[in-house]
């Protein structure tokens, strides 16, 4: 669904310029939308930064209150990947 805020896709550093380019016309492979997304891009990592000090580094609470303040940004991220930093 195009119309969804496509966390992974903006969250890659270049992510408007060669993808549109290659379409699989011309021989160009066709791209999928991307999965992973990259927590440490400014656009998210302030708030993550934001949460973590309001919240002492405690995985749990952090992801729990980053999913209540902005939904559609952190829906997909876990305690499990904060408890890793």
């Amino acid at each position: 669904d195009s119309s969804e805020l496509d966390v992974a896709a903006i969250s890659r550093s270049d992510h408007n310029g060669w993808k549109k380019e290659r379409n699989g016309t011309c021989g160009g492979t066709k791209q999928e939308r991307h999965k992973r997304t990259n927590w440490y891009h400014p656009l998210l990592w302030v708030h993550i930064d934001h949460a973590a000090k309001q919240h002492h580094w405690s995985p749990q609470v952090m992801v729990s209150a980053l999913r209540k303040e902005h939904p559609k940004l952190f829906s997909h991220l876990n305690k499990g990947t904060m408890f890793r930093w």
